[in-house]
């Protein structure tokens, strides 16, 4: 009954949206992304460089070098690539949408990977038998499985039906909202913001929508866990864990 409810929030009129590309949300996304990439991608070629003996312009050098900087950007903008969500509030409730920002290229490279693999299959398999399948059977049911690797948009919705507490942490351009009492439609969800700005405005605008909204300044998203609100809810399901 409950999943019937969220789901009619997708045909409700859209009262207010906005749309958010980061990754994490944090205003650090930037500086975390390209640190990790680095880390997880250069460090092993810096060292092999250094005790290869190779000069600076030789062929080794710059074949490390590309190769080092192919793997950064392979890190950065697969393995860490932004998310785009797009979220949208209804008279009844909200609902968004997200979507990880691969290149359209990575999808057609990882479509062309899979089908080289299944030729690679039918070559083995015409050598060997079936019994190559043993131990490739693995091998063999992911890349049938990518031949219709498309982008994947994930959905999401809840109903609005008690009052509701928004934690604005004043160093982030996240915020976070949750019901102040359990049942049905409780929920809780970290949302994302492109800028300091734009944070301030939806606050302001989801205040006017929501009268029973109350506002929490806090420094970090994480002092949440502080309130008196999260304190009890946090009790309550611990008393209810001990008693199943």
């Amino acid at each position: 009954m409950t999943n019937n409810i969220r789901n009619t929030i997708f045909d409700e009129s859209i009262l207010y949206e906005w749309e958010c590309r980061c990754w994490e949300g944090g205003v650090y996304d930037f500086y975390a992304q390209w640190g990790i990439a680095f880390f997880s991608s250069c460090p092993v070629f810096i060292i092999v460089f250094f005790v290869s003996g190779e000069d600076v312009g030789s062929y080794g050098f710059w074949l490390l070098f590309f190769t080092a900087l192919f793997l950064l950007i392979i890190c950065r903008y697969i393995l860490l690539s932004d998310y785009h969500f797009h979220y949208r509030i209804t008279p009844n409730g909200f609902y968004y949408t997200q979507r990880k920002m691969l290149p359209d290229f990575s999808y057609k490279a990882v479509r062309g990977f899979s089908w080289i693999g299944i030729a690679i299959c039918i070559i083995a398999f015409s050598i060997s038998g079936p019994l190559v399948f043993v131990g490739a059977g693995g091998f063999a049911l992911i890349v049938f499985g990518l031949t219709n690797f498309e982008p994947q948009v994930d959905r999401y919705s809840t109903v609005i039906a008690m009052p509701i507490l928004l934690f604005n942490p004043k160093n982030d351009t996240r915020f976070y909202i949750q019901t102040k009492d359990r049942g049905p439609f409780a929920f809780h969800a970290t949302f994302y913001t492109q800028s300091f700005e734009q944070k301030n405005e939806i606050i302001r605008d989801l205040s006017n929508l929501y009268h029973d909204l109350e506002v929490c300044n806090v420094d970090t998203i994480s002092d949440r866990k502080n309130h008196p609100v999260s304190q009890k809810l946090r009790k309550e399901a611990e008393e209810m864990e001990n008693k199943s």
